[in-house]
C-alpha cells in the first residue's frame, strides 16, 4: 500500500496477538508498530527484533494510562486483541464475570475513547465465535453474520465470556462513524491452534497421560471449527487494508491497490470491493471437522492411538459432570465449615477441574460458521489448511514439551 500508517495493537504478548504482530510487520515492514500489553516486554516469546516494533506496558482498564499511551504513539490504526479469557471450568461459571466485563467490555470502551481522541482512522476488534456459540443449550451449524449474538436473545443462558465479547463487539460496531473518518470492524475467529498455543492442544495431549483417550462422549460426530492462528492474523491484515482503501460511504468502492499476499482472492466483479466498516466477520479454516476426529488426529501426531473406544452417552456424562461439581462444592463447604477458609481456592480449583456439565455440553456441541462473507468482502481464504496447521502446531507443542521434559515418555501411554 502506498500510505504510511502507524499501528497500535493490544494483546501482542498473547498467543493470537503475537501472530498478528508478525503478520502485520511482514505485510508492511516499514509501518511503525506499537505493541501494548499488560505484560512486560520480557514476556514476548519469541521477542520481536525489528526497530519498527516498540513496546508499551499498560492496562486497558486504566483509562488515564491508556490515553497517555495513545497520546505518545498517536496511531492511525488500532488492532484491539487484548482480552480476558476464563480458564478451564471457570468458563462455565460466573466466578469471573466482573473480570470479564472489566477487561473485555470496559477495556474496549476505553480503547475506543482513546482511539477517537488521537484521530485513529481504522479500528479492528478481535471478537470471537463465542458471541454465538456460548449459548450451550443448542447447536450452531453453519452460522452466518445475520444471526445476532446469543446473549441478546438468551442472556441468562450465555456464558460470561461470549456475553462480554458480544457486548464489546456491539460497542465497536456502534462507534463506526464514516462521517468522522473513524471506521470499525470486528472479526470472529473460532477455536484456535498454532505455534505457541497453550490452551487447546496441550489439553487434548494431556488426555494421553490421563488415560482418557478411549472415552468418547456422545456419538462424536458433531462438527466443530478449529482455525490456524496465522490464518486469523492474515484476516486482520486484510481487514485493515479494506478499511483504508474502500470508501464506506457508498458501501462499494474501487481500488488499484493489491491486497497483501496473505491468501486474498478476487473480491467481486471488475475490482469492486465492499467496505468492512461496521460489519462482523466469522474467520475460520473452512474445514469443520467432527470433534472426536480432531482429537484422534491430535493424538496420532504424538504416535498415540486409543486401543479401544468406549462411547459414554451424553446424558450419563452430563450426570457425571454434575456429580463432579457437587463433589467440589461439598468439599469447599466442608472446608469452610471447619473454618479453614484458605484451604480452597475456588477459582484455581475450577480452572484445574477436567469435568463439568459445561465441558460435556461444549464437546458435544455442533459449532461451525460459514466463512463466505469474509471471503467475499475481505478476500480472506485460509492460507494454511487444517491438516498442515495441525501438523505444524503439534510439532511446535512437541518441542515445547521436550524442553519441559514432558515429551516422548507420554507418547504411547493409554
Amino acid at each position: 500500500m502506498s500510505t504510511q500508517e502507524t499501528i497500535l495493537i493490544t494483546g501482542g504478548a498473547g498467543f493470537l496477538g503475537h501472530h498478528i504482530v508478525t503478520a502485520l510487520h511482514s505485510a508492511h515492514p516499514t509501518w511503525p508498530l506499537t505493541v501494548l500489553d499488560v505484560l512486560p516486554a520480557s514476556a514476548y516469546d519469541p521477542p520481536f527484533s525489528s526497530s519498527f516494533i516498540t513496546y508499551i506496558q499498560a492496562d486497558i482498564t486504566n483509562a488515564a494510562t491508556l490515553t497517555n499511551a495513545f497520546q505518545t504513539t498517536r496511531p492511525t490504526i488500532v488492532v484491539h486483541t487484548a482480552g480476558f479469557v476464563p480458564k478451564g471450568n471457570t468458563r462455565y461459571t460466573t466466578l469471573l464475570r466482573e473480570q470479564c466485563r472489566a477487561v473485555n467490555v470496559e477495556g474496549t470502551r476505553n480503547m475506543l475513547s482513546a482511539a477517537k481522541s488521537v484521530g485513529v482512522k481504522a479500528f479492528v476488534y478481535t471478537s470471537s465465535i463465542t458471541t454465538i456459540t456460548d449459548d450451550l443449550s443448542q447447536d450452531h451449524p453453519n452460522m452466518n453474520e445475520t444471526r445476532p449474538p446469543s446473549s441478546f436473545a438468551n442472556p441468562a443462558g450465555t456464558l460470561i465470556y461470549g456475553s462480554s465479547k458480544a457486548e464489546a463487539e456491539a460497542l465497536v460496531l456502534s462507534a463506526n462513524d464514516p462521517g468522522k473518518d473513524f471506521l470499525t470492524t470486528a472479526l470472529r475467529p473460532s477455536v484456535l491452534l498454532g505455534p505457541g498455543d497453550e490452551n487447546l492442544l496441550p489439553h487434548i495431549h494431556a488426555c494421553i497421560a490421563a488415560r482418557e483417550t478411549p472415552f468418547q462422549i456422545g456419538p462424536g460426530t458433531n462438527l466443530y471449527d478449529f482455525t490456524y492462528a496465522p490464518n486469523v492474523a492474515d484476516a486482520h491484515v486484510l481487514a485493515i487494508e479494506n478499511l483504508l482503501t474502500v470508501s464506506p460511504v457508498s458501501g462499494i468502492g474501487e481500488t488499484d491497490e493489491k491486497p497483501s499476499d496473505v491468501g486474498a482472492e478476487e473480491k467481486g466483479d471488475e475490482g469492486q470491493i465492499e467496505s468492512a466498516a461496521g460489519q462482523t466477520f466469522f474467520i475460520t479454516n473452512a474445514s469443520p471437522i467432527p470433534f472426536r476426529a480432531f482429537m484422534l488426529a491430535v493424538w496420532a501426531q504424538f504416535g498415540h492411538y486409543p486401543p479401544y473406544t468406549v462411547q459414554v452417552p451424553q446424558p450419563l456424562a452430563w450426570m457425571a459432570g454434575l456429580s463432579a461439581e457437587w463433589t467440589r462444592w461439598a468439599r469447599e463447604a466442608l472446608s469452610w465449615a471447619r473454618g479453614d477458609k484458605g484451604a480452597i481456592d475456588r477459582i484455581a480449583w475450577e480452572e484445574g477441574a477436567t469435568l463439568s456439565r459445561g465441558s460435556v455440553k461444549d464437546c458435544c456441541q455442533c459449532a461451525y460458521a460459514d466463512g463466505g462473507k469474509a471471503r467475499r468482502v475481505l478476500g480472506y481464504v485460509p492460507r494454511v489448511g487444517l491438516e498442515e496447521a495441525l501438523r505444524i502446531s503439534c510439532e511446535d507443542l512437541k518441542e515445547r514439551l521436550a524442553r519441559r521434559g514432558l515429551g516422548e515418555d507420554r507418547k504411547k501411554e493409554v
